[in-house]
């Protein structure tokens, strides 16, 4: 019952990183500081959440221990990834740095497809189906491709002078971090794959 309630738990952290991503987005779209606190403070929850759930997990056998910790691990390191985006987006928005359309349109998507992926993760934690391990595999792939296409792209953009330089560190921060919680999900994704 408490093994139970304890995947539950981390179910509830993926959704809730989902949920940063959602609000991570509409700042971004909006350039609302606003949004960007509604961020800042689900975030916050989320890893009191997380430390809480980890003194649970300390109090389980070895083996329940040692899948569940690993699982809240990678959990805090998409939370981290969330976290850098959402400092770049700070200064973004409140130094009113512009981002081409272009940049816009590859943020949103990959934005969206990340979504995707971290839900299936979230899903994946409670019913254990082989096939979510294959679609974040292959989304992680996916992911990781187009952000160092986008990155390559955006650094022949910025050459021919296309691209703010400006905004150029902020772009490359987003893409970072997408590539970031990517790796994270599919690392979450390995751990039912074994």
């Amino acid at each position: 019952m408490k093994e139970r309630r304890i995947i539950h738990q981390v179910q509830q952290l993926g959704i809730g990183a989902g949920e940063c991503l959602e609000l991570l987005q509409k700042a971004f779209m909006k350039n609302s500081l606003d949004v960007l606190h509604t961020f800042e403070h689900r975030l916050e929850t989320l890893r009191q959440e997380e430390k809480d759930l980890m003194k649970q997990i300390r109090a389980l056998g070895q083996e329940e221990r040692s899948l569940n910790g690993e699982l809240c691990c990678h959990m805090v390191r998409i939370f981290e990834c969330l976290e850098d985006m959402g400092k770049a987006l700070q200064m973004k928005i409140s130094e009113r740095i512009l981002i081409s359309d272009r940049a816009v349109t590859e943020i949103s998507y990959i934005s969206q497809e990340l979504r995707e992926m971290i839900k299936a993760a979230s899903d994946l934690v409670v019913v254990k189906n082989p096939v979510l391990v294959r679609y974040i595999q292959e989304a992680e792939s996916m992911i990781s491709r187009t952000t160092t296409e986008y990155a390559t792209q955006h650094e022949e953009r910025l050459i021919e002078g296309l691209c703010l330089p400006l905004a150029s560190p902020i772009y490359l921060k987003l893409l970072e971090s997408f590539k970031g919680i990517a790796r994270e999900t599919r690392k979450i994704a390995m751990v039912f794959s074994e």
